[in-house]
């Protein structure tokens, strides 16, 4: 794991650059190090060499990652033992879609990956059961029922609310049909969203935007880290390294 630490920081520092784009940044330093445990430095180097061809690394950077690479990666020092299991960390990429047209609702492209702590009900049921085991650098892509996902769609959910109780919201935005709003419900706060407005009422549906609906995910693995004890306690991760404060 030190061993590992010390190539992500050190590799992390070299790629940022202004010259690489911020989404290939965090793939190129994880497939590396993947690469290299996995089957050996020389395929690390020739994926460094085909990120140069497709003009994602620059020469320079590119070079000094090799160097970095040759040093610090050695085949059968597996670093790749941790897969998706409780009290992992992980840090994922991935593409939502919806099934039925193939419509993008949600993607990390573009974004840092996304990060969270196994076991611990951050994310939708489905989504974790269906990476459970992969290792860092794996691709997995699955469709999740929707009681795997985010349910069913509930009618009682479907509430009509009297208008004159949004009179202050009003004075100071237009509300408009498909608006997503806020309520502070005894149990906290529930979000809705407008799906009719009358003169008297303002129909307010309290389901997930996305319940009712099968999901399509592609997911790559990028990063697993062994959660900290703070971690485990709070019941989520501190960010990829687990330096972030709350």
């Amino acid at each position: 794991r030190q061993k590992y630490l010390e190539y992500k920081y050190a590799a992390r520092d070299l790629l940022d650059d202004d010259s690489i784009a911020q989404e290939h940044r965090s793939n190129v330093l994880g497939q590396v190090w993947a690469k290299g445990e996995r089957m050996g430095v020389t395929d690390a180097l020739e994926f460094i060499e085909v990120k140069v061809e497709e003009e994602i690394l620059p020469r320079e950077v590119a070079d000094k990652l090799r160097d970095l690479v040759s040093r610090m990666t050695t085949r059968g020092e597996n670093m790749t033992e941790l897969t998706v299991s409780e009290n992992i960390v992980a840090s994922v990429h991935y593409t939502g879609t919806l099934p039925e047209n193939g419509e993008t609702f949600d993607s990390s492209e573009g974004r840092e990956p996304l990060t969270f702590l196994v076991g611990h009900k951050q994310m939708i049921p489905g989504f974790e059961e269906e990476i459970l085991g992969a290792k860092m650098g794996e691709k997995r892509e699955f469709t999740l029922t929707p009681e795997r996902a985010y349910g069913d769609r509930d009618e009682a959910g479907v509430l009509q609310i009297p208008r004159e109780q949004f009179a202050e919201l009003e004075s100071q935005a237009k509300l408009t049909e498909g608006l997503q709003l806020v309520a502070q419900m005894p149990h906290g706060p529930s979000p809705f969203t407008i799906v009719h407005l009358s003169d008297e009422y303002i129909t307010a549906d309290f389901n997930h935007t996305l319940a009712g609906k099968s999901l399509t995910f592609a997911v790559e693995i990028i990063e697993l880290r062994k959660a900290t004890e703070e971690e485990v306690s709070h019941g989520h991760a501190h960010g990829r390294d687990g330096s972030e404060q709350h």
